[in-house]
């Protein structure tokens, strides 16, 4: 997860001062730094799958109305699910998601193997 680090000025109030306006006579008391988790992106996510799983193929699209990064859609090709059901698929990439599904508020995904893939594509 993105981190983003902003300086914040901390000042002492005078009669010339506004609560949501800068003057010219404000001057810093003192400086502090705070940090602000920043949204998990696309990008994010499909790189995390390719390395993680490792995903053959990732697609992943952000569902929210106003592309906020509260929900996706993912397609997720992989050797590492041949074998295995769609519960158990589901749960490795919620287990390589684990941080990120934090932050998400809905998340669809689609798991596939190669094979299947390649199928699916062919339809």
């Amino acid at each position: 997860m993105a981190t983003l680090l902003v300086l914040l000025r901390k000042v002492t109030p005078t009669p010339s001062r506004t609560v949501t306006g800068i003057s010219e006579k404000q001057t810093p008391s003192s400086v502090y730094y705070t940090t602000f988790d920043m949204a998990i992106t696309a990008d994010h996510i499909r790189d995390k799958l390719i390395k993680e799983l490792p995903a053959v193929h990732v697609d992943v699209e952000d569902t929210s109305p106003n592309r906020c990064a509260a929900s996706y859609k993912v397609l997720v090709v992989s050797t590492q699910f041949e074998g295995k059901p769609l519960l158990q698929r589901h749960r490795m990439v919620n287990m390589c998601l684990a941080e990120e599904l934090k932050e998400i508020h809905a998340f669809e995904q689609k798991t596939l193997t190669p094979e299947q893939w390649e199928k699916q594509k062919s339809q």
